[in-house]
């Protein structure tokens, strides 16, 4: 089972009387473009950021999730980091994935039988950031009558020696029983694909005719 995880970040500053501290500020520009999908609670938008902090520029761009929750805090929607499986049947993703060649070319030789096993095989390397896969993607089309979803995955690089670079591939994915509603809404409102995505300098598709 994948679990979904909170994301907190923090700024702490301390001032010291009678001392003057030089700090070196990191001079990140984070960005979220676009919003690219919305079934339901969960949407999906393009995560990108530069950086000219260090010894060379640094730059990324990935697909990244959310899922709002009924509760609320201050008057504002509690969101927290989405995963694949609050749409979809764990075992339609598994089935889907596996048949990916991105995904056949980094297992190599191994067999797993489920996504639990799946993600665990798929190791972050250099190139990809296989362990942002449950939350890196959104949902770019509603095919085969209503019965199946076009799926994005976009991953992220896993070191700075591949900056730049990024990953990207699409499957289909049958639609759950108890998501049929909202992705029928999501449909109406043309949410689905609504955004460009980061492209991709490894980039293959399984659905080149509903590619947008």
């Amino acid at each position: 089972m994948i679990k979904a995880t909170w994301a907190t970040v923090s700024l702490l500053v301390l001032a010291l009387p009678g001392h003057s501290l030089a700090v070196e500020r990191q001079a990140t520009d984070l960005s979220r473009s676009g919003l690219v999908s919305k079934v339901g609670r969960v949407s999906s938008y393009v995560d990108s950021y530069e950086s000219d902090a260090g010894a060379h520029p640094s730059y990324g761009c990935r697909l990244n999730s959310t899922y709002q929750q009924a509760a609320t805090f201050g008057g504002r929607p509690v969101e927290r980091t989405a995963v694949i499986t609050d749409l979809f049947d764990e075992a339609d993703v598994f089935v889907a994935l596996v048949h990916a060649w991105p995904v056949i070319d980094a297992l190599g030789d191994s067999r797993p039988s489920n996504l639990t096993e799946l993600l665990a095989h798929l190791k972050p390397t250099c190139e990809v950031a296989w362990d942002q896969l449950p939350n890196a993607f959104a949902v770019m089309a509603v095919v085969e009558r209503g019965a199946s979803a076009v799926v994005r995955f976009g991953l992220g690089y896993g070191c700075e020696a591949a900056r730049g670079s990024n990953t990207e591939f699409d499957v289909v994915i049958r639609i759950r029983g108890d998501q049929v509603a909202a992705f029928r809404t999501a449909v109406a409102r043309k949410n689905l694909g609504r955004a460009r995505t980061c492209g991709g300098t490894h980039e293959w598709s399984c659905c080149l005719r509903w590619m947008k």
